[in-house]
């Protein structure tokens, strides 16, 4: 290994030009890198929404969902098909293995359900990609502090700002919420209408008939062509009551013409404010939601920072509209980009001040100051060209190299550092000391590596999103291979000066560390022992440390999700919201709160639709001003107790923290419990019983069941004998009900640029009314209740569908206070000990069935990548033994890891599994270290004891120096400080951890395993 430090010794221009191109592409790949919140990922789902008119449940469920899921369990790479069926809807989740072609999955699945498109009995069928970021990247709160005119700055919104914002580059949509919008409201009299013999529909025909522009051909004359055009669009509200709607008393035998009916004659016209859609409010005052959403694989930075541009000047021309920030991820991303890379810094900050106080030499410590920027900058290059975006993911892999990023800087500058206190030349320093260790710290960096490859192979959603942070680290690794062989030993020569010490002096050493080294190895069976059951006392805590599936998330946020009974109107909705805003300011201290948001009614989505909300529901987000996990469990317990005797309301919480949203979006909450079955009653007894014990344990909250209370319906059950001796048909009744209940459109009034839409209604009837309602034939009447019996029941709920069988869910929220792992056995226990029918089955989904398989898919990586690096290493050392001794560095790594996480309370979760599988690689480099270099001195003849000291000694410096700065450069992440900490700091808590009884326990241990297995080598070759 010594002829690339001689290569850069001998031709400093080159090596100096190579360096200085890696830093030109370096840089310029860093400013074309994309910006983003997560690693960009294709999640392999295609939805089917069925659109069925009005059709129950159960009806589309056996005439359509049952159908289509026998046809989409049949397409290839289909691995889970989930259908939700509600009253005239049905959603259907068709989940496929990773691998799969999505894009011919789509093809397939349109191929094969485009019959049902063109059914009678389906009025729409549409099948769309499943997108991690479909929610809005930005969601802001608009008012008029002004006017407070909701209609005026909607209308200011859609002509003005909303153009604007659409027309930018990476806006995908942008959606209304809360608006209000005026209309010109025919309010008819049912008693007038049946006076003159007029029904709705002639009024709404009437009103279109004559708003309306018609054009006429055109006219020759004189070599001109003039177009013939008959107008009539009206500009007035007023001009509506004019309007003839029937002559009365035409009587054509006689020539009585009869006098006109005008629409003032039959109703009231006025212009109102409608009703509106959704209700939005921040800090109590009306308001409109504005929703922005990105375009897949665009700069979110980029994007929120255009859009804000366009925000501050529209600002600027409108000085009286206020505009609240309610979530920015492009805000999110670079706090959290400012976050890591302020790690960074403060990482290679310390790995310089440790180098220092253990060189004590600024020329040593310049050349490592000097080879850590260049080894990122070179990073960021190989990034760029794998296609890797800025993102937490790939930051927190740059952050975690930070301190491994200078270990091979480290000991090839501690060798040559060595060796100039023995009086060699700096030339020869450094071709000897970088080409000593050369093979050493290939293979520390080699063995780092391939404990990524089975992360690379990993399948599912922590596999996508540790992929890009597996390549980071691999990436930084490499380059810091590269210039510690290369940059460091070039540097040496240039700005260590070489000690003016005579070679027979003896360099510094660790007599201290070297006599109980020899103690120790006198004593093995003791410290074998020691070590025995250090490793067994500490892998028997597992079961008190816990695991759950990631960590819990700390945000500065607190989403509620409010459900009232089915049926609730909107208003109401927005009352109990308004009532528990005041709640929450009564419970909380003046200060405590930046602002509080309420939504009330359907969701906005990217399509304009929306599948999982109506009226009964809304959501609150409340932002504290500083965040502690105290005020969170106030507030919730505050609203628990509040809330907790209003009968058929229903709260959810959770902290909204994007990089968490989007690995755990698929479920409404942490824990849920699924029951599968056939019958729908015995599905739902089962589940409402099943929740009933649930509510009463502790570490379950809000617990409530897939099964909604049913909404209210009238059942109009037509006689079908009668109807027919009378000559009426159900659609002809039925659409005379219709027209009464529903507001009519009739066109709209153009005035300004800015159209007023006309509509149509009657007064509102109540159920009595209903029942009087007069049907219209011609000249005769009927009232509603002779032909027909009117019923008041209840629409049946919605229907829950898990691979081709009908399933109830139980949902919880888990107060924390226990391991996940630990709940769940808790309601396993429970629910084994009660009587569940023959043919039903109990699962428990959600998290726990995410945790286990990624828990299994990171086991398999650890055992493959202990496999690996065992590979790497034998072949390195050319032995089948010594890779067992440095093998035993992994369960030492454990130690320090679980007796931390015990320590500390804190279960253990993916990220904490991926810092173990990473301390399988990092771990070993100390050993490594260590063996190599009693190997050398064994090779030049000394004894075996007088070998594994001396190299202890030689090593003790270069182990303890990377283990510090690897540790070092990853505290800031464990301090759990910043938006996105939730996220980091198990993993950097493991890898610290488990460094920290590593480096210490290999020190000893080793040594002694080494001398060990060296002499029963050796004993048994002597016997062969």
């Amino acid at each position: 290994m010594r002829s690339l430090p001689r290569f850069s010794i001998k031709n400093p221009v080159t090596v100096s030009m190579i360096v200085l191109a890696v830093l030109l592409l370096g840089f310029i790949s860093f400013s074309r890198l994309g910006t983003n919140l997560m690693p960009e990922i294709e999640n392999p789902q295609l939805f089917v929404d069925i659109d069925a008119g009005e059709r129950p449940p159960a009806e589309i469920e056996k005439q359509l969902v049952e159908p289509i899921e026998a046809l989409v369990v049949r397409q290839k790479g289909v691995v889970n098909v989930q259908s939700r069926i509600m009253s005239g809807r049905g959603q259907i989740t068709i989940s496929y293995a990773w691998e799969n072609d999505m894009d011919q999955a789509f093809l397939e699945l349109q191929k094969v359900l485009s019959p049902y498109s063109t059914r009678d009995d389906v009025e729409e069928l549409q099948i769309s990609r499943f997108n991690p970021n479909a929610d809005p990247v930005i969601q802001m709160a608009l008012s008029d502090s002004l006017s407070g005119n909701l209609n005026q700055l909607r209308l200011l919104v859609e002509n003005n700002l909303r153009p604007d914002l659409v027309r930018l580059e990476g806006v995908a949509d942008v959606a209304l919420a809360g608006e209000r919008e005026q209309i010109i409201e025919v309010l008819t009299e049912p008693e007038l209408l049946q006076a003159y013999g007029v029904t709705l529909s002639q009024v709404v025909n009437k009103i279109n008939s004559f708003n309306q522009n018609v054009s006429g051909g055109y006219i020759e004359e004189k070599g001109q062509r003039f177009v013939v055009r008959g107008t009539s669009v009206i500009s007035q509200a007023s001009d509506l009551e004019e309007l003839v709607i029937k002559m009365a008393g035409y009587d054509a035998n006689t020539g009585n013409p009869g006098s006109p009916v005008l629409l003032r004659d039959l109703a009231g016209v006025n212009i109102i404010e409608g009703r509106p859609s959704s209700i939005v409010r921040i800090d109590g005052q009306d308001c409109l939601g504005l929703y922005v959403y990105k375009e897949n694989r665009y700069n979110t930075v980029e994007m929120t920072g255009k859009v804000f541009g366009v925000m501050e000047d529209f600002q600027k021309n409108h000085p009286g509209i206020k505009m609240e920030v309610v979530e920015n991820q492009g805000d999110f991303i670079e706090t959290s980009i400012a976050e890591v890379s302020d790690s960074a810094l403060i990482g290679i900050f310390i790995a310089v001040v440790v180098l220092f106080l253990f060189l004590r030499n600024w020329g040593a410590t310049m050349v490592v100051s000097i080879a850590i920027p260049l080894s990122v900058v070179a990073t960021f290059g190989l990034m760029y060209f794998n296609d890797l975006t800025l993102n937490l993911m790939t930051l927190g892999g740059l952050a975690l190299g930070a301190g491994m990023l200078v270990d091979n800087a480290i000991i090839v500058l501690e060798n040559i550092y060595r060796l100039l206190e023995q009086g060699k030349s700096a030339r020869e320093a450094a071709i000897e000391g970088a080409g000593s260790v050369g093979g050493a710290i290939l293979a520390s960096t080699l063995t780092t590596v391939v404990v990524f490859l089975p992360i690379v192979y990993l399948q599912g959603i922590s596999g996508e999103f540790f992929k890009d942070q597996a390549w980071t680290v691999a990436f930084s690794l490499f380059c810091s291979l590269g210039v510690a062989l290369m940059v460091v030993p070039l540097l040496s020569t240039r700005l260590i000066k070489r000690k003016q010490k005579p070679a027979s002096e003896s360099p510094r050493n660790h007599g201290f560390y070297q006599n109980f080294l020899e103690k120790a190895l006198n004593r093995k069976g003791v410290v074998l022992l020691f070590a025995l059951v250090l490793m067994g006392g500490s892998y028997m805590l597992i079961p008190l440390v816990g695991s759950s599936f990631l960590p819990e998330a700390s945000s500065d946020e607190l989403e509620i999700e409010v459900t009232l009974p089915p049926g609730t109107r909107l208003e109401r909705t927005d009352k109990t919201l308004n009532a528990m805003e005041k709640s929450i300011r009564r419970l909380l201290p003046a200060d405590a709160l930046r602002w509080v948001y309420a939504h009330s009614g359907p969701s906005v989505t990217e399509s304009g639709q929306s599948f999982s909300r109506g009226e009964n529901e809304g959501f609150l987000k409340i932002a504290f001003s500083n965040f502690s996990s105290s005020l969170s469990r106030q507030t919730i317990a505050g609203l628990d107790r509040l809330f907790d005797n209003v009968p058929g309301l229903e709260l959810h919480f959770q902290h909204t923290e994007p990089a968490l949203k989007v690995l755990v979006r698929d479920e409404n909450a942490p824990f849920v419990l699924e029951i599968r079955g056939a019958d729908m009653d015995v599905l739902k007894t089962t589940t409402s019983e099943i929740a009933g014990v649930l509510s009463h344990d502790p570490d379950l909250l809000n617990v409530y069941t897939s099964f909604e209370e049913e909404a209210p319906e009238v059942d109009i059950r037509i006689d079908r004998l009668k109807a027919g001796m009378l000559g009426l048909d159900i659609p002809g009744i039925i659409s005379q009900v219709e027209a009464v209940l529903k507001e009519q459109e009739a066109g709209s009034l153009e005035k300004g640029g800015s159209r007023t839409d006309i509509k149509v209604s009657n007064e509102k009837l109540n159920i009595s009314d209903l029942k009087n309602l007069k049907i219209i034939d011609g000249d005769k009447k009927y009232r509603l209740n002779e032909l027909a019996t009117i019923l008041v029941g209840y629409e049946p709920g919605q229907i829950l569908r898990n691979n081709q069988m009908r399933v109830g869910k139980i949902y919880a929220g888990v107060s924390g206070e226990k391991p996940y792992d630990k709940i769940v056995d808790q309601v396993e226990e429970k629910v084994a000990s009660m009587a569940i029918p023959p043919g039903y089955r109990v699962l428990v989904t959600g998290d726990e069935q995410r945790r286990k398989e990624s828990f299994s898919q990171l086991m398999f990586a650890l055992i493959l990548s202990v496999v690996l690096v065992y590979m790497v290493m034998a072949a390195q050392f050319e032995s089948l033994i010594h890779p067992f001794t440095i093998l035993l560095t992994i369960p030492l790594a454990g130690v320090g890891t679980i007796i931390t996480f015990w320590i500390l309370g804190i279960s253990f979760n993916v990220m904490a599994f991926i810092g173990v599988v990473m301390l399988g690689g990092i771990a070993v480099n100390d050993s490594i270290i260590l063996v190599d270099a009693i190997n050398q001195y064994k090779l030049a003849g000394l004894p075996l004891r007088q070998s594994v000291i001396q190299a202890a000694g030689d090593r003790l410096r270069p182990i303890l120096m990377t283990s510090l700065t690897t540790m070092l450069a990853l505290f800031p992440l464990a301090l759990s400080i910043g938006r996105s900490a939730s996220l980091r700091s198990p993993l950097a808590i493991a890898v610290i951890a488990g460094l920290f009884t590593s480096t210490i326990l290999t020190l000893l241990v080793i040594p002694c395993v080494y001398e060990l297995f060296d002499r029963s080598g050796r004993k048994l070759n002597n016997a062969s």
